[in-house]
């Protein structure tokens, strides 16, 4: 069990290299990574579902499902 408490800088936010990726800076910095490492594929498959007529809410429920399944705790 490891009761390590990651080190914060001035406005609270982790920044301690043993945190996990997720956990480390500030929440828009965390948002620009995942944005800019997401594949080309899956905007590409994104775009194509939209293209073939599939309804936003219908894309967004099925990746909100995906997501669900995913992070289950």
């Amino acid at each position: 069990m490891n009761d390590h408490e990651p080190i914060r800088d001035f406005y609270g936010n982790i920044d301690d290299y043993n945190a996990k990726a997720g956990e480390v800076g500030m929440r828009f910095s965390r948002r620009l990574f995942i944005h800019s490492s997401m594949p080309y594929e899956f905007r590409k498959y994104l775009k194509e579902l939209y293209d073939n007529g599939y309804s936003k809410t219908e894309v967004y429920l099925v990746l909100i499902d995906q997501l669900d399944r995913t992070f289950q705790t």
